[in-house]
């Protein structure tokens, strides 16, 4: 369970993506799903990029979101769940 994370959103600079970022590493591995992409360093989970989110959810929020919603944590949740991530 992942239980420290920062999330970022915003449309005008990185398009329609929703970042959550685990921990601060380089990127050796990408792993890319229908709308979701896994990163990883070491072979250990370091982040996911979740593409097209505006289809799933409204956001207004622009750079990092403090406090996220549940809504958005169950979403987020569910399409991890989907694929078998942490």
């Amino acid at each position: 369970m992942i239980t420290n994370y920062a999330i970022y959103y915003s449309y005008k600079t990185i398009g329609d993506v929703l970042l959550v970022v685990v921990r601060d590493e380089n990127v050796d591995k990408i792993v890319s799903f229908d709308n979701l992409t896994a990163l990883y360093s070491k072979n250990e989970i370091v982040g996911y990029n979740i593409h097209n989110l505006s289809k799933i959810i409204k956001i207004h929020s622009h750079g990092r979101i403090f406090s996220p919603p549940s809504l958005i944590i169950d979403i987020i949740n569910n399409i991890l769940r989907k694929y078998d991530l942490p």
